[in-house]
Parts: C-alpha cells; sequence; structure tokens
C-alpha cells in the first residue's frame, strides 16, 4: 500500500486535525517535538501546525493550552461547562478510579481541616469531588467533603453531622 504522507503533506490544514487527534488520543500534554516525532514531522511543522489548532479552537469548547515551552494539552475552555454539568455526565462510571478513591479515603477518614477543597491537590482531585458528589457518595457541608448517610452505611461508619 502507497503512503498518504507525501500526498497530504501539501495539505497544512489537515495538521492541525492530526496534531488535535494526537493530543486527544494520547490524554497527556506533550512537546512539540513529541508531537512532530510521533507524526515524522519537522518541528517547524508541527508549530505552525499548533499555531493554527490553537486559531480553529477559539470557538470551540476546546482550547490548545501552552503548560511549559513548546509543552500543550487539550483542555476545556473555561465558562463553557460548569463543575456539575461535568460530574453528572461523568458520574455513570462504573468503577472507581485511583484518584477518587485517595478523595474517598481522605472525606472517611481525615478531620475537617483536611477535606475541603483547598486540601485537594490537583485538577484532577477537583473532578474526581465533583464525581463523587454527583454519584451521591460524598457531599460538600461547612466546606468539607463528607460521605453521604448512604456512603456511611456502606462503609459502617458514622461521622458527626
Amino acid at each position: 500500500m502507497v503512503s498518504d504522507a507525501p500526498r497530504l503533506e501539501r495539505y497544512p490544514a489537515l495538521d492541525d486535525r492530526m496534531i488535535e487527534a494526537l493530543l486527544a488520543s494520547v490524554r497527556a500534554p506533550c512537546t512539540a517535538q513529541q508531537l512532530a516525532t510521533a507524526l515524522a514531522w519537522t518541528l517547524p511543522r508541527a508549530v505552525a501546525a499548533l499555531r493554527r489548532l490553537d486559531r480553529r479552537l477559539a470557538s470551540t469548547g476546546q482550547t490548545l493550552q501552552q503548560l511549559g515551552h513548546q509543552t500543550y494539552a487539550l483542555a476545556l475552555r473555561a465558562g463553557v461547562l460548569d463543575r456539575a454539568q461535568i460530574a453528572r455526565c461523568a458520574r455513570d462510571r462504573k468503577r472507581i478510579d485511583p484518584v477518587a478513591a485517595g478523595v474517598l479515603y481522605r472525606a472517611l477518614t481525615r478531620p475537617d481541616r483536611e477535606r475541603t477543597r483547598e486540601q485537594l491537590q490537583s485538577t484532577a482531585e477537583h473532578a474526581a469531588a465533583d464525581w463523587l458528589i454527583a454519584a451521591g457518595v460524598l457531599e460538600e457541608r461547612a466546606g468539607a467533603l463528607r460521605p453521604t448517610g448512604r456512603t456511611e452505611s456502606t462503609f459502617g461508619i458514622r461521622s458527626n453531622r
């Protein structure tokens, strides 16, 4: 089979879509050099595609986030959705992931001052807390994440309400 790579090189408008697809696939930040290497491109071509992608995403719900020197990731555009909307969509996940398990553990075992939103250390922990609240596992009262009555009965614990 003949490769499409040489033919596609003549269409730079496709490059930004390839970068977007690659970033969405790996679901992690990548440097421009990593992207260029993965796509067998030159670094200037990858950087040009990143610039086009950034402009194209300006009217969408995503943004190209620059995390450091030539390090990029796809991210949710601020103000498009709120935490509750995201959590309601994500609450139907069947399994609890390690980050959510850590947030739940903290809510079950730590004093109130250690289970506030300010104590959550990453956006992943904030998202996990939102998911746990939407799923009815935790609730936020008096600034602290606390287990719901259902969670207390499931785990056989009793907290001070």
